[in-house]
């Protein structure tokens, strides 16, 4: 996961909406979530948007009143790189037939999010502890397709046999104890500034912690990122995948790879 000034984890360019969801609805309240460019009109639906300016996003409520003490929040999120900001705090404002919650501030572009990514806009109304409303409004992010051609491979030790992946380790499918030693190697450089970020997951659903290998140019011609994993990542005996993905500063995607392994170990 990649961090943030403002995130709990751990994109300049045009956005293409693709989806508004949310229509989610409790105790008679129904409402959705606007965004809009800063200073400008609202986000529409399938529409191309060049976004060079920060987002603004709303709670808008379309039936119902919101309780006296309901506490709405407004985040975001890029699930494809991980990333989300915290929960921000809306006011509630009431104009005519108009009822909205609004943030104080708006969603900085480069800082909050990486505009070449997709982004998703969440908002949720609770009182006390129960959420009477939640719903999301989805952006897709358009940029120039750039792309980074890469070879993700990775090599260890199983008694005196050296195995490589793919190759004969992914044959022999060996038990695993030691290190194993991966890359994701170019021919090609990307872009100054370019983050990899490595992952092992497992059928179950759980994962490691993003790795962010070090990124190397090779005297013989070419360049890579390299990473390390114990077996305390992988698990000796287990079957898993390792995912690797490589974005630019502004999160235009250049590479995603994986590769899969299985370990034959007896009973």
């Amino acid at each position: 996961m990649v961090v943030m000034t403002t995130c709990r984890l751990l994109v300049t360019a045009p956005l293409v909406l693709l989806s508004l969801a949310g229509a989610a609805r409790a105790g008679g309240l129904k409402a959705h979530v606007e965004c809009s460019l800063d200073g400008g009109a609202r986000l529409a639906a399938k529409k191309k948007i060049a976004i060079d300016k920060d987002v603004w996003c709303s709670i808008m409520v379309d039936k119902g009143a919101p309780p006296a003490d309901a506490v709405a929040s407004i985040w975001i999120e890029q699930p494809l790189l991980e990333r989300a900001t915290e929960y921000r705090t809306a006011n509630v404002v009431a104009e005519d037939d108009l009822t909205y919650f609004q943030l104080g501030e708006a969603f900085a572009r480069g800082k909050d999010f990486l505009p070449c990514t997709d982004v998703v806009a969440h908002g949720r109304v609770k009182v006390g502890d129960d959420t009477v409303w939640s719903g999301t409004f989805a952006i897709g992010a358009k940029c120039k397709a750039i792309k980074l051609a890469a070879k993700l491979q990775c090599s260890t030790t199983a008694g005196d046999t050296f195995y490589k992946f793919p190759g004969n380790g992914s044959k022999v499918k060996p038990r695993m104890e030691r290190e194993l030693d991966c890359s994701l190697a170019s021919k090609t450089s990307p872009p100054d500034g370019s983050i990899a970020v490595f992952r092992i997951t497992h059928p179950d659903g759980t994962a490691t912690p993003p790795k962010f290998p070090e990124f190397r140019e090779y005297p013989q011609g070419g360049f890579g990122y390299e990473q390390a994993f114990e077996e305390g990542d992988y698990g000796a005996c287990s079957t898993f995948t390792l995912k690797a993905l490589v974005f630019t500063p502004d999160g235009q995607i250049l590479n995603t790879s994986k590769l899969a392994f299985a370990q034959d170990c007896p009973d």
